[in-house]
């Protein structure tokens, strides 16, 4: 969350307002999921056999029947970090305890242990989703800055940036 928006009590609204939709969204008939983090729209790999594609982006759709592949995301539930950071917290954890949305890859002959999105329908196989992209982390990374950052952090980097381009 960069300092414009996060400053912007507009956006700030809206922000939280989707985090209620996306928790909510999840918690109805539609899905029966939402606890213990299961909720969190997003973008990324898809299990092929759902998507077609082995990639999608997730919508509130409310019409029965029709929920596509039903992934949720920690990367998602994550950017929602400055939100709620209590509730957000015990949600990654629990599903870290959990480990349904652990996945493990390989690199040098070291095991790594990565949260990684998970279907609803198929939760035992993500056959065809086997890569992770940049696009995945950018929200978990920006939300859990903000437990290790200052708040004002990125009003102090906007201003520094804001100065040197005046100074050029």
């Amino acid at each position: 969350m960069v300092y414009p928006f996060n400053s912007d009590e507009d956006f700030k609204d809206l922000f939280s307002s989707h985090y209620e939709a996306d928790k909510d969204y999840y918690s109805s008939a539609l899905f029966y999921g939402g606890e213990r983090g299961r909720y969190g729209l997003g973008a990324g790999t898809t299990q092929s056999w759902c998507s077609g594609s082995g990639y999608s982006s997730d919508v509130i759709n409310p019409h029965p029947n029709h929920q596509a592949c039903r992934t949720y995301s920690p990367y998602a539930i994550a950017g929602y970090m400055p939100v709620d950071p209590t509730t957000i917290k015990s949600h990654l954890l629990d599903l870290l305890a959990d480990g349904e949305t652990v996945t493990t890859f390989k690199n040098n002959n070291t095991d790594y242990h990565i949260m990684f999105r998970k279907s609803m329908l198929n939760p035992n196989d993500w056959t065809g989703a086997n890569y992770v992209t940049l696009v995945d982390f950018s929200s978990e990374l920006l939300g859990l800055s903000t437990l290790w950052l200052p708040e004002d952090f990125f009003q102090t980097y906007t201003n520094h940036f804001e100065q040197q381009n005046e100074v050029e």
